[in-house]
Order: C-alpha cells, then sequence, then structure tokens
C-alpha cells in the first residue's frame, strides 16, 4: 500500500499554498513592466526558489523528521515501511503538490507577460531546470529531517537552504545572483549542467534517506552513517570542483536591434521592447531639442541589453519600470548622463559645486520636456542655480547649458550663470 506523510491533505494544501504565494509574490512586478519579457518570465522558474524552495525544504524536512525515530521508520524485516516505498511516496507527493503549486503561483504572471509581450518565447530548458532545483530542495530538506530530530531538522534546513546561495558556486546555486532579461541568455551548455546535477543531486538524497530509514537501528547506526556519506560525499566533491568555473553564465543574445533616427539622434532597442521604441525616440528627441545644441553630435541612446559600449553611446536599463513610469525614468537617465549627474555621482567624491550645477541644468531639461524636475539630484545650492535658470528666457537658458554642456557632462562646470 502506499504511504503518505502524516495528516497528507493538511501538509499537502500547505505545500501547495504556501509555494503558490510565495512564488507569486515573488514574481507579481514583471506583470506590471512596460513590455511582456518572456525571458524574465521564464527566469522566474528559478529565481522564485528564492523564497519557495526554501518553503518546501523546511516542509519536506518537517515531513522526514515525523517518521524517521527507530519507533516509527522501523517495523519488521519484510515490511515496505521500511526504506524506497516510503521515501518515494513521501517525495513525489511532495514534489507533486510543490510543482503545482509553483505553477499556479507564476500563472498570473506569465499570463500577463504572453498577452503582451512582442518577441520570443518560454525557456524550456530553463522551466525544467527550475523543477530540478525544486526536487533539489525538497529532497535535501527530506534528507535532513530523516537525520536530526524534527525539531532540530526544520530550522537547519531553513537556513542551510538560504546559506546554499551564499556557499554554492553560481554554476549549481539554484536561484542566480543576477535575473536573466531579454537580450541575454544563459549558455544552454550551463544549463544543462545544472539539470543533471539537480536531477543527480536529488536521486542521491533520496538514496541517501533510503538508506538511513532502512539501516538505522535504536543500537546501531554506524552502517546507516557510512551509506548516507558515500552517497552524498560525491556531491561535495563536485561542487568544490565547480567553484573554478569561470564561464560567464550569462551572455547578450544576438538579436538585431530595433532603431529610429532622425537628424542624426538615434534610439535603438532589443526586438522584446519595439513597442517601446516610438515613444522613446519621440521622447528623446525632445529632450534633445530642450538642450538646444547644434555644434555637438546628438548622442545614440540604445537599450543596455544589445550591449553596445562606445564613445557617445549612452546604455540606458529599460527594465524593471512599470507601464505608467518607464518612459520618465528613461529620461531621467539620458538627462542624468548628459548633464553629468551620474559623471559627479560615479567619480566618489564628487566637486559638490559641479554636482550642484549640473543637477541644476538636468532639473532645467526635466522641466522642459514636462519631467519632474525634483527626480534629479536636488540640494540648496542646484535649487538656487534652477531658479535662475528658470528666471531666463528659455533661449538664453538652453544656451549657456549648451555652451557648457561638454564641461556638464565630465562633472566640471560650476556655476552657470556666472562664466
Amino acid at each position: 500500500m502506499p504511504f503518505f506523510p502524516p495528516n497528507r491533505w493538511r501538509i499537502g494544501l500547505v505545500n501547495f499554498v504556501g509555494t503558490a504565494a510565495l512564488t507569486a509574490l515573488h514574481s507579481w512586478q514583471i506583470s506590471g513592466w512596460a513590455y511582456g519579457d518572456l525571458a524574465a518570465a521564464t527566469a522566474e522558474f528559478r529565481q522564485a526558489l528564492l523564497v519557495a524552495g526554501i518553503f518546501v525544504a523546511g516542509v519536506a524536512a518537517l515531513v522526514g523528521g515525523g517518521i524517521s525515530r527507530p519507533t516509527l521508520a522501523f517495523a519488521s524485516a519484510g515490511s515496505m515501511r521500511r526504506g524506497w516505498p516510503l521515501v518515494r511516496a513521501h517525495v513525489s507527493f511532495l514534489f507533486l503538490t510543490a510543482a503545482l503549486g509553483m505553477t499556479a503561483g507564476l500563472m498570473p504572471t506569465l499570463v500577463a507577460v504572453l498577452s503582451s509581450s512582442s518577441y520570443g518565447s518560454l525557456g524550456w530548458a530553463t522551466i525544467i531546470s527550475g523543477y530540478a532545483g525544486l526536487l533539489f530542495y525538497l529532497s535535501a530538506g527530506y534528507l535532513v529531517g530523516c537525520l536530526l530530530p524534527q525539531y532540530v531538522a526544520v530550522p537547519m534546513t531553513v537556513l542551510g537552504a538560504y546559506l546554499l546561495l551564499i556557499v554554492m558556486p553560481p554554476i549549481l546555486s539554484p536561484v542566480f545572483t543576477f535575473d536573466v532579461i531579454s537580450g541575454q541568455q544563459v549558455p544552454p551548455g550551463a544549463t544543462l549542467v545544472r539539470i543533471l546535477f539537480f536531477s543527480v543531486a536529488s536521486a542521491l538524497f533520496v538514496g541517501a534517506a533510503c538508506a538511513w530509514l532502512r539501516r538505522r537501528s535504536p543500537s546501531e547506526s554506524r552502517s546507516a552513517v557510512a551509506a548516507v556519506a558515500v552517497l552524498v560525499l560525491p556531491l561535495l566533491i563536485v561542487v568544490w570542483s565547480a567553484r573554478s568555473y569561470d564561464t560567464p553564465l550569462v551572455e547578450f543574445d544576438d538579436a538585431a536591434p530595433v532603431c529610429e533616427e532622425a537628424q542624426g539622434l538615434r534610439v535603438c532597442v532589443h526586438p522584446a521592447r519595439a513597442t517601446l521604441l516610438q515613444p522613446w525616440f519621440a521622447e528623446m528627441t525632445k529632450v534633445w531639442e530642450a538642450f538646444g545644441t547644434t555644434n555637438i553630435s546628438p548622442p545614440s541612446v540604445v537599450d543596455a541589453t544589445l550591449g553596445v559600449s562606445s564613445d557617445g553611446v549612452i546604455p540606458i536599463q529599460l527594465q524593471g519600470h512599470d507601464r505608467d513610469r518607464w518612459l520618465e525614468s528613461a529620461v531621467v537617465d539620458v538627462v542624468s548622463r548628459l548633464t553629468g549627474v551620474d559623471a559627479c555621482i560615479e567619480s566618489g567624491v564628487p566637486d559638490q559645486r559641479a554636482l550642484d550645477t549640473s543637477g541644476a541644468a538636468g532639473a532645467w531639461v526635466l522641466e522642459q520636456v514636462g519631467a519632474d524636475p525634483n527626480l534629479l539630484f536636488q540640494s540648496p545650492q542646484s535649487q538656487t542655480e534652477l531658479e535662475e535658470l528658470l528666471s531666463l528666457d528659455v533661449e538664453q537658458a538652453r544656451t549657456v547649458i549648451a555652451a557648457n554642456l561638454p564641461e556638464l557632462a565630465q562633472c566640471r562646470a560650476v556655476a552657470l550663470l556666472d562664466n
């Protein structure tokens, strides 16, 4: 007969609801982005393990700890309660409810992203690796639950599952330290290695739990400890060896950019963000007109995930901004680069007067294009300089800023109206 965790319907419900809720909370922000990013949504099958995997490991430890005491785990020599049938029933039941929970939690995000995406498709290898990572967490938690008393196993498992994110080499970590978005991709070989590792590790954890339950007795546990060590030790060797893996886990894809160009101003985006190109180009045209420069070539403003890096190119991150504020955020980023606010901040200890002047110039430009000037760096001195610029005729202020634009961009301009 099959065996299930104690109070199996309650455990299954908690496992499903908890996994679904945590996964949904982790992924919901992506559904509100200005564009549908299928690469980011796919990556959530992995990244959501940051919360869901730790939870599932704790639940598995709770179940494992409930059956591992000698009086519960052992019966007569021929009993099916010993070893594989019991572990198989528990792990499969827990994985089924957790996998259904993760799928349900991600479904609202997937539906929203699929309805608004214009490029790409779901990455099935990444999705498989996410479920393999979920099984990895679950089987590891179950094994710890079998080895330790229940009141120790659960907190130790939760803590250990979190520490895995710190101590595991990136190639084998269930969760990346970065998110993958459209314009980037994980090399197929790396994904294959991860699927293989999580699958083999899960099988060894399950085998170790079986060995422990079959061999452990109230009076003798050395053979059980030896069996667990033999099965788990190879994983530790693999993890240690993987620390030397230095190949990047993310690379730019080879998608052709989509561009708009007029009067020297050029704006390019990744195809996944093609729906953003027209409004962004229109806004960049207004920004450049606000500067009023005629003797300086306009910059090329590009989507940062295109991987373009050269003089005269301003890379801008477009992901992560919601659909109501993305354009204003992109404008602020461009203006802060053109007026040198970013250069001032990136210099470490900036020249405060230069920072005040760059902030005032940038705020004036934002004012002209209808954006909130307070979104740039502000100080009492920069506010004063901004008021002085606003007191001028628009053409006069534009001429002053245009004449000092090279110095502004390098965080060297001081008190524009005193020059």
